[in-house]
């Protein structure tokens, strides 16, 4: 996609993500009550995703949230599943989510991830 920059090329971006099993988050909070992080672009809260355990290690060493010898915690999620906390996630005032940080750094707004999935999983 980085070379194809047109309609079809974001189309098959989509189609990629979208057909993974699982998502990765990144848990904050307490072992009892962890919660996904979030990062701020242009002052709006998004919902950090990671598309790989490799992007999510790699943005957690990077940021040295995992100190030596430790392992990195990850949350999963469908991207089904995601889509259907979108109603949640907008009253929380979280903007969209944004999709591996530091690799790749594609974003979408919450309110396509319903319309992207369905358009991805016809």
């Amino acid at each position: 996609m980085r070379d194809q920059r047109t309609p079809a090329g974001f189309a098959a971006l989509w189609r990629a993500i979208f057909a993974l099993e699982s998502w990765y988050l990144l848990p904050t909070g307490t072992p009892d009550d962890p919660r996904p992080m979030l990062g701020l672009v242009e002052e709006r809260s998004y919902l950090l995703v990671f598309t790989s355990e490799r992007h999510l290690r790699s943005f957690a060493n990077d940021r040295s949230a995992v100190r030596a010898n430790d392992g990195v915690a990850a949350m999963t999620i469908s991207p089904a599943s995601l889509a259907d906390l979108v109603p949640g996630l907008v009253e929380q005032g979280i903007t969209g989510v944004l999709f591996d940080q530091g690799h790749n750094d594609v974003a979408a707004p919450l309110a396509a991830l319903g319309m992207l999935y369905d358009v991805t999983h016809p």
